[in-house]
């Protein structure tokens, strides 16, 4: 099964209507466990999220029991060209291996991760998860625009505790072992080894 372009780091641009009483930084950190529905089939997994607006760079990483849907996803606009690393697992004859597809990004600048929560509203304190049960004591935050859904309930003290993002027929969800406005591990933020040579055509485990 060929995996599905998953994430897209949660960036909308979107106008200025304060609603939510809260703001989140554009630099953050974050742990969690992640569901991650396509049509009838769950997936459930571990991983982070971490985004550094003032140095231009972004990383996804889940690993799922169905590890189809594992993915390591890595933007990064500061560099001379701005370039886009994803590494998936993908099927060939030789049996399934780790790759990496690398693109240069359209976009020169990152876009806000947060600002869609300007034209949010609150329904109450509990979400629609049928996976988390966690207390929405700061209000469960939604925004809809052009068919895509978003929500984050946060806590008393409007640290965010859960995620979710349904679009285009799938549905990712995301509970928060942690969540710091902290810059994240160099590490995270590297190229993987595997996408350094990109003229390789030999696919290579790298998880």
């Amino acid at each position: 099964m060929k995996p599905i372009a998953i994430f897209a780091f949660l960036a909308l641009a979107v106008a200025v209507s304060a609603q939510a009483p809260f703001s989140l930084s554009e630099t953050f950190m974050t742990k969690g466990k992640s569901w991650y529905t396509v049509g009838d089939i769950i997936s459930t997994g571990n991983g982070y999220w971490a985004v550094d607006q003032v140095n231009g760079s972004a990383v996804e990483h889940w690993e799922y029991d169905n590890h189809f849907y594992n993915v390591h996803f890595l933007q990064r606009f500061a560099d001379e060209t701005p370039r886009e690393y994803r590494i998936e697992l993908l099927e060939s004859d030789d049996g399934a291996n780790y790759v990496c597809d690398s693109n240069v990004l359209e976009e020169t600048t990152m876009v806000s991760t947060w600002e869609w929560l300007n034209l949010a509203w609150s329904n109450g304190n509990v979400t629609e998860s049928k996976h988390s049960s966690v207390s929405c004591t700061g209000g469960y935050w939604e925004f809809t625009v052009a068919g895509e859904y978003l929500g984050l309930c946060v806590n008393e003290k409007y640290v965010p505790l859960y995620y979710a993002r349904h679009s285009r027929g799938t549905l990712l969800e995301i509970e928060f072992f942690s969540y710091n406005e902290v810059e994240a591990p160099e590490s995270w933020m590297a190229v993987p080894d595997l996408c350094l040579d990109l003229e390789s055509t030999v696919p290579r485990a790298v998880m």
